[in-house]
C-alpha cells in the first residue's frame, strides 16, 4: 500500500506501508479513491478521504462492502 507522509515541513512524499492482512472484529478496510490534505490538521495527512469499503470485521454493522 502506498500512502502520504510528511518528509519535512512543507514537503510530502508517497511511501510504502505494510497492510495487516488480519482485520479485527471492529475494523474496516477501504480502497481509497481520493484524499485531501487539511491545512488545519497537518499531523494526519489524508484524513479527509473518499473510497470504497472492501473488507469488514464480524462486528462491523455500519459499512457496506462495495460502497
Amino acid at each position: 500500500m502506498r500512502g502520504p507522509a510528511l518528509e519535512k515541513k512543507g514537503e510530502t512524499a508517497l511511501c510504502n506501508a505494510r497492510v495487516n492482512a488480519r482485520l479485527g472484529s471492529r475494523d474496516c478496510r477501504a480502497r481509497m479513491h481520493s484524499i485531501g490534505v487539511c491545512g488545519s490538521v497537518v499531523q494526519f495527512l489524508g484524513h479527509e478521504a473518499s473510497g470504497v469499503a472492501v473488507a469488514a470485521g464480524l462486528d462491523v454493522e455500519s459499512a457496506r462492502l462495495g460502497w
